[in-house]
């Protein structure tokens, strides 16, 4: 089957939109445009992609087989990565953070929350398409479910439960990524039904909504953080992320391929692996050699112009000479 090109443009404008977060954060300090315009939307972008890649329709589901690609496509390169930059740090960084505070913090999903919440996400979608034996409204019953519990639990009213103090592998932003999952999985098995969110007129109209809705978001000071989960309204939230999508993928499915952008988006997961490291070094030259942030938004972009190249090229690295070469090593043994 043809690659669907959009896939990967959507994945790399997300993955994008996160790098233009860090760099803002690592370079001025904070961020200078409000991440509620741009960066929740790049988060469920990310979720609702790996529900619609959950599995093909009409494909037997496999639970064991789902770990297994889990483990090897997830989990392996979240431990791998995030132990060798624990390790730079550890031994090149004198910030006095001890080996077993950094590792623990490996082995708690603390390091890199998105990916440890989309983890437990595809983890628990998997758990619900085995039980409920691919029965789609039973599946959203149970998704349902999981998110009420959530909703009750962040709102204080299920008791008072300190939740900061057990978010180990981001389990309550994942419950958050739970529902955009299933929308993918949802879209991808009735694709057809979707095409005519995909026409110009419905460009239009989805384009006036989210500005419409982001426009009441910040008059009425609507919190909607994913991490942490601080969300003010569900329903606005819901309504803010599928009306997001909806618009994203219509304009990806308009775009041509671009070779930066869709090669990100093919190795996001490499790529969010290595963006804080990277946007917190370029950041960090950019102010020894005397260029730090002067309030012009025009040096952020420098730095991020030099974020994505350095992104792109290390992402390329990996993937054409490092990986190879420990696959043949590991063959060789």
């Amino acid at each position: 089957m043809e690659r669907q090109i959009w896939i990967d443009t959507l994945r790399g404008i997300s993955l994008f939109a996160i790098l233009l977060f860090h760099t803002e954060y690592w370079y001025t300090g904070g961020d200078v445009i409000n991440i509620t315009y741009y960066l929740e939307n790049a988060y469920v972008a990310f979720a609702f992609l790996c529900g619609y890649l959950f599995m093909k329709p009409q494909m037997s589901f496999s639970f064991k087989g789902k770990l297994m690609s889990m483990v090897g496509g997830m989990v392996l390169p979240y431990v791998v990565f995030t132990l060798f930059f624990a390790l730079c740090r550890y031994f090149f960084v004198s910030d006095g953070v001890s080996f077993v505070s950094l590792l623990t913090d490996i082995l708690t999903g603390h390091v890199s929350w998105l990916v440890a919440a989309l983890i437990v996400a595809e983890l628990i979608f998997a758990f619900i398409v085995w039980i409920s034996r691919g029965k789609m409204l039973l599946s959203y019953l149970l998704v349902s479910c999981l998110l009420l519990f959530l909703s009750l639990l962040s709102g204080g009213y299920l008791g008072n439960i300190n939740i900061e103090t057990i978010d180990i592998w981001s389990w309550q932003e994942a419950f958050i990524l739970l529902f955009f999952m299933f929308l993918g999985f949802f879209y991808r098995h009735n694709e057809q039904r979707f095409k005519l969110f995909n026409s110009t007129l419905s460009l239009f109209f989805l384009i006036i909504l989210i500005i419409v809705l982001k426009y009441y978001e910040q008059s009425s000071g609507l919190l909607m953080s994913v991490n942490p989960v601080a969300i003010s309204s569900y329903f606005v939230f819901v309504a803010d992320g599928v009306i997001s999508v909806l618009m994203l993928i219509n304009v990806c499915k308009r775009l041509p391929s671009m070779s930066v952008l869709t090669f990100i988006g093919r190795n996001s997961l490499i790529a969010y692996l290595l963006c804080g490291a990277i946007t917190f070094l370029i950041s960090f030259v950019f102010k020894r050699i005397g260029l730090p942030y002067n309030g012009s938004y025009f040096s952020i972009l420098l730095v991020y112009i030099f974020v994505i190249d350095f992104t792109t090229i290390s992402t390329y690295i990996l993937i054409r000479f490092v990986f190879p070469f420990f696959q043949k090593f590991l063959k060789s043994k």
